[in-house]
């Protein structure tokens, strides 16, 4: 029997060494490996990499497949162009496949991949939705129900925001849609949304010559509610824009997607198309000279509210230039109603925002009501014993003491409710200061400012509200007003760590206002030299604001 001294010792690396040896020498294979099907071996083996599955739609210049993607191993979704001999039909489809695989964002169609098939027929394969519906099928499918419980106003707010965020990504990019329809989103089953069908897009950058619609006056069709159309005019009746819906030469911007956008938003609140439908050259008409059908038909049986009214008319306005400018502006008052603000489009007052600020704060107004309401029955019954122990005492002292101190308690707790409420104004003011602030850095300064006063009316003790508008009085070259609110803002500030930045404003407020002297703006090299003298940002701002007169 040997002993341990006979077994020999191994050095440090000799594990690693042995493994190396045993991967060199094929060890870990054997001849059995070779007979097993690996995803190696299929891709090898693969003879082509999509089989089709069947056909999902098809249109006049497009088929939708369902293909099996082998490398993959998942079913797509694949657009095949149908005419390939016509090369303006080929370089549009695979322009409109570039600018889709461009859109990288969760609620826009995903392109996966790009290439000619074994026909020589142009291709791209996308995200295919299984027991998915576009919207247009899911609004018909809610007009004729009478319980719309599964799709109340909310839940059809929360999938335009959506809709929003992906058009303004892609507007991000610089890529304007032209064709924004429902029947161009897809939602599925778990409330995922996606905008298809890029066949019209272009860069909001490179303008775009459109060739001359062809015998416009043979057409005479009732139903072209679902068409695209191909030539000067190009989108759907019903949802483009009035700027694509003449012959006349119009710039088509991102403004003409947000007028898409409200009359989606139409579809949404009402169950059908802003636009009567019927002959072509009719809808035409309507959508150039803005004759929708009026909102207010359907305001008491969809319970439609003013400010939502108010958003689709500024969105679908025939003038570009009165439409909401960017697509963030749209999605903040959708977003402001849903979270029970007052909107941009509203002509506010104090009962509206006072509802508004019950509606969010229901809970604790109504405990303050019903402490004021205890408060009153407890002092009424109070009063009463007291009036009766009066009939029945025969102590004056004693019950004129008694009734003191019940009246000082009923007192002070009136008086805590009071600071309560002026709690809430407090907090009411800081609110609309949030919101003044997000329009001023939205670049709308013409609503932004009131709201951004009337906040620091409300609290003086708000120096972020002096400072914004000691900043926009700056921006107008107005300077001595601009060191008033500066001062107000250290008044307002307890911490005298920030007041020498507010100093330093007023004494550059007060050199360029007698620099300026009887004149209306400074000069350009005047105005150079204030913009050295300031804080980047600052700077920045009134150098933009400067440019936007």
């Amino acid at each position: 029997m040997s002993s341990t001294a006979d077994i020999p010792k191994l050095g440090r690396n000799a594990v690693s060494e042995i493994y190396q040896k045993a991967s060199s020498l094929n060890y870990l294979s054997s001849d059995d490996d070779t007979d097993k099907v690996t995803i190696f071996s299929e891709l090898k083996k693969q003879p082509q990499r999509y089989w089709k599955v069947k056909q999902i739609n098809k249109g006049g210049v497009k088929r939708i497949l369902n293909v099996r993607d082998n490398s993959t191993g998942r079913n797509v979704a694949m657009a095949v162009l149908q005419d390939a001999q016509n090369i303006h039909h080929v370089e549009n489809f695979l322009r409109e496949a570039r600018i889709t695989a461009l859109l990288q964002h969760p609620n826009i169609m995903p392109v996966y991949d790009i290439g000619l098939n074994s026909l020589d027929q142009p291709y791209f394969t996308m995200k295919l939705v299984e027991n998915g519906k576009d919207l247009d099928k899911i609004i018909q499918n809610h007009k004729i129900k009478v319980d719309k419980s599964d799709f109340q106003i909310n839940d059809r707010l929360e999938l335009f925001l959506k809709l929003c965020d992906a058009v303004a990504y892609a507007h991000s990019k610089g890529v304007i849609h032209l064709d924004l329809k429902p029947a161009n989103i897809q939602i599925d089953d778990f409330g995922q949304l996606l905008v298809c069908d890029w066949g019209l897009a272009k860069f909001s950058t490179t303008p775009q010559e459109e060739d001359h619609i062809h015998e416009m006056a043979n057409v005479t069709s009732l139903d072209f509610i679902n068409l695209t159309l191909n030539g000067v005019i190009k989108g759907t009746p019903g949802y483009m824009a009035p700027e694509q819906a003449t012959l006349e030469s119009t710039v088509k911007d991102l403004r003409t997607d947000i007028y898409s956008l409200g009359a989606i938003l139409y579809a949404l609140l009402t169950f059908q198309p802003p636009i009567k439908r019927g002959k072509l050259k009719n809808m035409l008409a309507d959508t150039v000279n803005g004759r929708v059908i009026p909102l207010d038909k359907f305001q008491k049986k969809y319970s439609i509210a003013d400010s939502l009214i108010r958003v689709v008319q500024k969105a679908m306005h025939t003038q570009p230039d009165k439409r909401y400018q960017h697509v963030a502006e749209m999605r903040a008052d959708i977003k402001a109603y849903l979270n029970g603000f007052t909107t941009s489009v509203e002509n506010t007052s104090l009962i509206k925002e006072f509802t508004l600020l019950y509606k969010r704060h229901k809970s604790l107004f109504n405990i303050i009501l019903a402490s004021t309401t205890t408060v009153v029955a407890i002092t009424s019954l109070l009063l009463y014993e007291i009036r009766e122990r009066e009939l029945h005492s025969s102590s004056i002292e004693q019950k004129a003491e008694k009734s003191e101190k019940m009246l000082k308690a009923s007192l002070k707790q009136l008086e805590k409710e009071k600071i309560e409420i002026f709690r809430l104004k407090k907090v009411s003011a800081v609110i609309t200061l949030n919101k003044g602030i997000a329009l001023y850095h939205t670049g709308n300064y013409k609503e932004a400012v009131p709201q951004i006063l009337k906040a620091a009316v409300n609290n003086p003790k708000l120096p972020k509200a002096w400072t914004y508008l000691g900043r926009n009085a700056m921006a107008n070259q107005s300077f001595l007003q601009a060191a008033v609110y500066f001062q107000k803002a250290i008044e307002s500030e307890k911490d005298k760590s920030d007041h020498h930045n507010w100093e330093a404003l007023i004494m550059t407020c007060h050199k360029y206002d007698k620099i300026k002297g009887q004149k209306n703006q400074l000069s350009q090299s005047q105005f150079n030299t204030l913009l050295t003298e300031l804080e980047p940002v600052i700077a920045n701002e009134l150098l933009i604001r400067s440019q936007l007169k």
